[in-house]
């Protein structure tokens, strides 16, 4: 079973204690360091010989928030991925959310499961967005900084890469998209990779973004 492993950064001792133990008691997740703010975390990045996959920060710490936090680490390990603490989740700060390229969040107020299952979606996808997410990115019609004025209707999409876009949108990772659709992980990507230079968006997440801002998530096909 491959590890993952896992960076935090939260200011209060206890929450950050309870957060390493919920997420060391996965047998797949690995805490391999924790800090009480942002520079000391990026400082152990600079350092570490350990490949860390993903980093959890909470939103508001002393020094480095969690948004310089994201903001450097981004510079710095643009293929790191970084999940959001906090404490609430009004539709403004979940579209700033988004806009900064996070690939999730999760509320301190929620169960154990969903850090699990929010830390277990974003390595699989590079992204996890719940319903409210999605709900949100609708109703304000987000777009990604990156991706490029034209919209859906000038832009030709294949028929394979339409249904590729739908089962990303749903988060299922390039081996469930190619069970599905019964083809190679290996054209999956090359679906995925086109469809990024078509649109000129820069990850998954981004494709997600543009499907919603272009009205397609209910044109797009629906696989059970």
């Amino acid at each position: 079973m491959e590890q993952i492993n896992i960076a935090i950064a939260e200011d209060e001792h206890l929450v950050r204690e309870g957060f390493k133990s919920i997420i060391d008691n996965h047998p797949q997740l690995n805490v391999v360091f924790c800090a009480s703010e942002g520079e000391t975390l990026v400082e152990f990045l600079r350092q570490t010989a350990h490949h860390v996959a993903i980093v959890i920060l909470d939103l508001n710490m002393p020094g480095l928030n969690g948004i310089e936090t994201t903001k450097k680490l981004q510079q710095l390990y643009p293929e790191l991925r970084v999940i959001i603490l906090t404490s609430y989740d009004t539709p403004s700060l979940i579209i700033n959310l988004i806009r900064l390229g996070v690939s999730g969040y999760v509320l301190k107020n929620e169960a154990p499961e969903v850090l699990i299952n929010t830390i277990l979606q974003v390595h699989q996808n590079g992204f996890h967005h719940d319903e409210k997410v999605i709900d949100v990115l609708r109703q304000h019609a987000i777009q990604p900084f990156s991706a490029k004025s034209a919209n859906f209707q000038s832009i030709q999409f294949t028929k394979r890469e339409i249904e590729v876009l739908a089962l990303i949108c749903q988060e299922k990772t390039t081996q469930e998209i190619a069970d599905q659709l019964f083809i190679s992980p290996r054209t999956v990507e090359g679906h995925r990779n086109n469809m990024l230079i078509k649109t000129g968006v820069k990850n998954s997440v981004g494709l997600v973004l543009y499907a919603i801002k272009n009205k397609l998530i209910e044109s797009l096909p629906v696989f059970e």
